[in-house]
């Protein structure tokens, strides 16, 4: 990925990202290297809590509340 944000000619930008699951942490971190303020929102007081992790055996996944 490439910075496309030009910091001269533009000013940086404020952004709400609603969700602090693994989508929303990633995107929040690419935002602030690009030079963005980013704040990210989260329901939950965990981030990233809908994670999921191989059943045992083998067979599946199921959400990993851990």
């Amino acid at each position: 990925m490439t910075d496309t944000h030009d910091n001269a000619s533009a000013p940086p930008l404020r952004i709400l990202i609603v969700g602090a699951g693994i989508g929303g942490l990633t995107a929040a971190i690419a935002l602030r290297k690009q030079g963005h303020e980013v704040e990210v929102a989260n329901l939950n007081r965990r981030a990233a809590v809908r994670v999921f992790k191989p059943l045992e055996g083998g067979r599946g996944r199921h959400p990993c509340t851990t």
